[in-house]
């Protein structure tokens, strides 16, 4: 009995330590497994964050240049306006300087007019003076001629 016991036994402890060793090597395989899943996702998350920097990266790219586009627009906008008021502001003194050219001609040529008349009254002046003294002098002339 005790040889028989003893294959049983053996028996027994060979099942007990294949269930151990099998035991031991599906907790080894899981933990290699985890290790490789735990390796994945790290890689597949530094891939996401690396993929969401890149993105985010061409976000911001995209958005400064709209910003830079914008700010150019703005700019030559900017720039219309002022050459626009610069153009209205030479207009604005263009008129100026034609309203006050043009009274300038206005009062000169009243003068000129003015000038002009004092001239012509004083020519009929004269001229009524030299014919006053002709007759004048016609009288005086007829007068001696009567004595």
């Amino acid at each position: 009995m005790a040889a028989r016991r003893e294959p049983e036994d053996e028996e027994q402890r060979n099942l007990i330590r294949n269930t151990n060793t099998t035991r031991i090597a599906a907790r080894r395989e899981a933990e290699d497994e985890e290790q490789r899943n735990l390796k994945r996702n790290t890689n597949a998350s530094k891939m996401a964050a690396r993929r969401e920097a890149e993105e985010e990266k061409q976000m911001n790219l995209i958005r400064n240049t709209n910003t830079t586009r914008m700010a150019a627009r703005r700019e030559a906008e900017d720039e219309k306006m002022a050459t626009r008021r610069e153009a209205e502001d030479e207009k604005q003194m263009n008129l100026i300087r034609n309203t006050n050219a043009n009274r300038m001609a206005t009062r000169r040529e009243a003068r000129d007019e003015d000038h002009r008349n004092l001239r012509l009254e004083n020519n009929q002046q004269r001229i009524a003076s030299l014919r006053n003294q002709e007759s004048r002098n016609q009288r005086m002339s007829r007068l001696q001629d009567n004595q």
